[in-house]
């Protein structure tokens, strides 16, 4: 988090430098892109101080070392990719403490994510809002949509 709060725009800097380097026009030299950029990076600052406070939160409720939790450049943990500041919704289904990189809490951890801050519903369009709440791509889903459903329908051939 703390390298996206100190060197996002020194990021943003390079990778205009690179667009340049390759015979395009300088993004940053339009006024309204620069404008744009600047609402973008500061919310995606305020977004990696949030995660952290929260990752130091839960790391000292959990009793656990902070810099022991690994997650992805953009700060989500585990196979779910939760953001440190949904590790609440976590659930420990096998009872060894909240572990996201265990499929059972992982698995467990996200019903209960989509069934709280999702307001799951079972039908097509509480199920897509409430995966929508999760992640905002309509194709991520549409594919999760999908493949649920064709792994319902295996299951009610088998059973």
């Amino acid at each position: 988090y703390l390298g996206q709060i100190l060197f996002l725009d020194a990021a943003q800097k390079l990778a205009a430098s690179r667009i340049v380097a390759e015979g395009a026009r300088d993004p940053l030299s339009d006024s309204s892109v620069v404008q744009r950029e600047n609402r973008r990076l500061a919310r995606r600052k305020l977004d990696a101080v949030s995660s952290l406070a929260a990752l130091l939160r839960n790391a000292k409720k959990m009793k656990i070392d902070p810099l022991g939790v690994r997650g992805s450049w953009g700060g989500a943990i585990g196979y779910v990719q939760f953001m440190p500041y949904n590790i609440g919704l976590g659930i420990d289904a096998d009872g060894n403490g909240l572990d996201l990189k265990t499929w059972p809490d992982a698995i467990f951890s996200v019903a209960n994510f989509l069934k709280v801050q999702g307001r799951y519903k079972p039908d097509a369009a509480g199920r897509r809002k409430a995966i929508l709440r999760y992640n905002r791509s309509a194709e991520y889903a549409d594919g999760v949509m999908a493949l649920a459903d064709s792994i319902w329908l295996r299951y009610q051939r088998t059973n």
